[in-house]
């Protein structure tokens, strides 16, 4: 009877001083790059509804994941394998599962950086976002000298030629042409205030 008891002692203390392993192991895994040797950032698109399972799959493919496994513990940890953001990611392999699944949970997409400099016309600022691959030129274009859009936006005129403002900007992949061009005039609108607008009367 001793030596059965001393057994299950034994048995729990092992079982005990693995489990203990296995998690200090995952907390180690979890806080070290994925892929140390890839230091460049890599796009990475999620697309809606796409699971987590085949987004781990997508992340080994392209080298920045050596334990989709390990991964998909830590996700399931932190409960986050169902509140990945779908959008246009920018990782690299320096980073932490714990930091991937946090830009991939939060949100936090790649913008795409637009200069658009002063005294450019609407063609010119159509040619420039159709070449940062956010949108058409036709259709910048086409929402621009809308006189319902135009309208809409508080602007008397037929197109918003004039209003949008020259900076730089900031937008993620799935924006609208229509919420691009809203944000350039909303920049127009509060760095040109009504009092500016009546000294130009």
């Amino acid at each position: 009877m001793k030596k059965r008891v001393l057994i299950i002692i034994i048995l729990i203390a092992v079982i005990l001083s693995a489990a203990a392993l296995f998690v200090r192991h995952m907390a180690i895994y979890a806080h070290s790059p994925v892929n140390s040797s890839l230091t460049r950032s890599l796009k990475v698109v999620v697309e809606p509804g796409q699971n987590f399972r085949s987004i781990t799959a997508d992340l080994q493919e392209k080298g920045l994941l050596k334990h989709p496994l390990k991964f998909r513990i830590i996700a399931g940890y932190q409960n986050v394998t169902t509140k990945i953001k779908a959008g246009e990611y920018r990782l690299s392999g320096t980073m932490s599962p714990t930091r991937i699944l946090e830009h991939l949970s939060k949100g936090k997409v790649y913008m795409h950086r637009v200069t658009v400099p002063e005294g450019w016309n609407l063609h010119e600022i159509a040619r420039k976002m159709d070449k940062a691959g956010l949108c058409e030129k036709a259709d910048f274009i086409h929402i621009s000298t809308d006189p319902d859009f135009a309208s809409k936006m508080g602007i008397a005129g037929h197109t918003v030629e004039g209003y949008l403002f020259p900076e730089t900007y900031f937008f993620e992949k799935s924006v609208s042409v229509k919420d691009i061009i809203s944000t350039m005039i909303s920049r127009f609108d509060s760095v040109f205030s009504d009092s500016w607008k009546k000294r130009a009367l």
